[in-house]
């Protein structure tokens, strides 16, 4: 019985540390998330550039590789019939 006490005892030494070390490691870590949100707002950043340059292309090249109906002749020359 004795055993049990002791190990309910220490288990409860171990959780009493831990739960007093928590707001050093959150507070710690706080730092770290911030450097993430910047981050990511870079990548947000670069990818809205991205995405804009594309739909750019996109609309440039919207009538890419269609046949025309004109017939555009070779300068200074004709056709061969």
């Amino acid at each position: 019985m004795e055993l049990i006490y002791f190990a309910a005892a220490i288990f409860g030494l171990v959780l009493s540390v831990l739960w007093l070390l928590v707001p050093f490691a959150v507070f710690g870590i706080k730092p770290l998330l911030g450097q993430l949100l910047a981050e990511q707002r870079k990548t947000n950043t670069a990818l809205a550039t991205m995405s804009q340059q594309l739909h750019f292309i996109a609309q440039r090249l919207d009538g890419a590789g269609q046949p025309t109906s004109q017939v555009i002749q070779p300068m200074g020359s004709e056709l061969p019939r």
